[in-house]
């Protein structure tokens, strides 16, 4: 499939326009297709040596055959709970000139007050039915894991303290975001951030989020600056995983200007 329409100018020159991009909540139907794209987002990345250790050194095709029911599980629950779980759909063009329409990235927001409104039938899910499923069938939890979570816990107490309140302020937390390899670079994060922007505005709250050292330079790009680092050794691993701090500005717009800058931020008067 072509990820991109490809012209070639005049003067020689490559364009690349960018695919149509949709932000809409992430349903049952997306888990297959996200748990794989979780998968191949952090193949990676030097965390997953502690959180998912039994992913790394493996081939392409035995890391989806053992990893995408794992994280089929994970995100199922994740979907129905107290979070906003939203995905990016590109839609594309084939061969035959039909539009395609195609699920290349996820986000999982937290709100300021830490819930959202649910159906009755995610409450029972995530409240009743998994916790049960979870302890009849435990999942090997490897031993790095609790030193990962109290490392970002301590990042966390060193910005907000005991509380959960930054500069007086509640926040909106940004637990994930990921976005397929092949779709990397065609704005897909921009559009996932883009949806916590406009709720932080709203409520003026800021954002909070931990970043990996590969999204840290895309987190800076988009005005986020680091506000905690303690980095450690874990399970003879270096892992770095910096809080970071996005705070939304009094009457300011959002326009969309050029595929690299988008979204720009400019003082509306």
């Amino acid at each position: 499939m072509d990820y991109s329409t490809i012209e070639k100018s005049s003067t020689s020159t490559l364009t690349i326009k960018r695919p149509s991009v949709e932000v809409t909540p992430a349903t049952s139907r997306d888990v297959p297709t996200l748990a794989h794209t979780y998968l191949l987002a952090f193949a990676n990345n030097p965390t997953a040596l502690v959180f998912s250790p039994q992913y790394v050194g493996v081939s392409l095709e035995e890391l989806l055959r053992i990893g995408v029911p794992r994280e089929i599980n994970r995100l199922r629950q994740r979907i129905v709970g107290p979070g906003y779980s939203i995905k990016a759909t590109v839609s594309t063009t084939n061969e035959r000139g039909e539009t395609v329409q195609t699920v290349v990235g996820f986000a999982h927001w937290f709100s300021p007050d830490g819930t959202r409104k649910r159906t009755f039938w995610e409450w029972f899910l995530s409240t009743i039915f998994y916790p049960i499923y979870n302890f009849l069938r435990p999942v090997h939890v490897p031993k790095g894991v609790p030193l990962l979570r109290e490392m970002m816990m301590d990042q966390k107490e060193q910005v907000f303290g005991k509380g959960a309140e930054w500069e007086g302020k509640k926040f909106w937390h940004l637990r994930l975001l990921y976005v397929h390899p092949d779709w990397q670079g065609f704005g897909i994060s921009s559009a996932l951030l883009k949806w916590g922007f406009e709720k932080a505005q709203e409520t003026n709250s800021p954002i909070y989020l931990e970043s990996t050292r590969m999204g840290l330079p895309v987190y800076k790009a988009k005005g986020f600056k680091v506000v905690a680092f303690l980095p450690r050794l874990i399970c003879g691993v270096h892992i770095e995983a910096p809080g970071m701090i996005w705070e939304p500005k009094l009457n300011v717009k959002y326009y969309i200007c050029a595929p690299n800058t988008y979204p720009n931020v400019f003082i509306h008067h």
